[in-house]
């Protein structure tokens, strides 16, 4: 699979686990929002502003906002190349991840689950 996030050809390494309905339920463990890809580079899918970025436990994470109520989140990046309040166009380059990303479409600021980062919920 082509992918704009990774730069290149890449792998789903986890995907989107909607409800206990799913067959990857099981064999994931459980629910899972977003899709986890497999890369050592993240770009950014769609111009917008770094309206977050900081880290968890998972490691560095990037929010992006494309819109009043659209955004992008990408988790567990190694490093980071861009700030906070910084414009990030199309194929910019966000950072780098040892083996994969978490990508997660957030609308409202909400996925179906709230994001926690560290106490805050986004």
């Amino acid at each position: 699979m082509i992918t704009t996030i990774t730069g290149g050809e890449t792998e789903i390494v986890k995907p989107y686990i909607e409800s206990i309905a799913d067959p990857n339920y099981k064999k994931y463990g459980g629910y899972h929002t977003g899709v986890d890809l497999k890369a050592t580079s993240v770009y950014n899918l769609c111009p917008g502003t770094a309206v977050f970025v900081g880290e968890d436990e998972t490691g560095q994470i990037v929010i992006v906002q494309h819109d009043v109520s659209h955004c992008i989140m990408y988790k567990e990046l190694s490093t980071v190349a861009i700030e906070a309040g910084q414009f990030v166009d199309s194929y910019q380059l966000l950072g780098t991840v040892k083996s994969y990303v978490h990508v997660d479409y957030l609308t409202d600021g909400n996925t179906m689950w709230p994001v926690r980062v560290g106490s805050q919920t986004l």
